[in-house]
């Protein structure tokens, strides 16, 4: 039987950070899911480390490749994800113990995006630098916010349908902004009809960011 969610991560470079990461989705309330652990040819311990937890759990997959960049690693993850439901997690960020179990306690009707706020980990203080979501903010008035950048969500920041998002995916020539182009792709999939009822919004802080973090990029784009 498929999981309820797939949940994606892009692995490169970070053996210092994913343990947080992919403890905090072990440590899950809501137990049905599996966690794609794509690692992009990381130099370092990463992929190691994605491999003894699939060892130990058998929820966690790796998928090893060459450096390739963040959005082939995503890619990747969409390719072979079975949850009836999507989302992303970079793996240098790490997530509430009840991530997934807001998305449960919502799953139900036409809904086929979720969003949800963060937080951003910045030296020893947390920060939402991202404009809250306001428990008043209906769909309608969310989609400007999002695509202006007021609320600065990048793929992190929600949960969609897999049968929403199976068919599109990150263009590996952009080397930025290129999130941005997904999520209007996204968007444009979910409103085609002119419906925005099947947007629902979470004001729980599910999401927790590591800022200034190196980017997943191919060798040739590494700062």
């Amino acid at each position: 039987m498929s999981p309820l969610v797939s949940i994606i991560v892009p692995v490169y470079n970070v053996e210092k950070y994913i343990c947080r990461c992919l403890d905090s989705i072990k440590d899950q309330t809501f137990k049905d899911f599996e966690c794609i652990l794509i690692d992009d040819g990381s130099p370092d311990n990463s992929g190691a480390i994605c491999d003894e937890y699939a060892k130990d759990d058998a929820r966690f997959i790796v998928v090893h490749q060459k450096n390739a960049g963040v959005s082939a690693a995503r890619n990747a993850g969409l390719d072979v994800a079975k949850g009836e439901w999507v989302c992303f997690v970079d793996s240098d960020d790490w997530v509430e113990e009840n991530y997934l179990q807001e998305l449960e306690n919502k799953n139900e009707g036409n809904c086929d995006l979720v969003f949800f706020n963060i937080v951003d980990e910045f030296k020893n203080y947390s920060k939402n630098i991202y404009e809250p979501i306001d428990e008043n903010l209906i769909p309608h008035n969310f989609i400007p916010k999002y695509l202006t950048q007021e609320y600065r969500g990048g793929p992190w920041s929600f949960f969609a349908k897999n049968s929403l998002i199976k068919k599109i995916r990150f263009d590996k020539e952009i080397f930025f902004w290129e999130d941005f182009l997904f999520k209007i792709q996204l968007l444009c999939k979910s409103v085609g009809g002119g419906i925005l009822t099947n947007i629902y919004i979470i004001i729980t802080v599910l999401m927790n960011l590591l800022f200034a973090k190196k980017s997943i990029l191919p060798k040739q784009c590494q700062c």
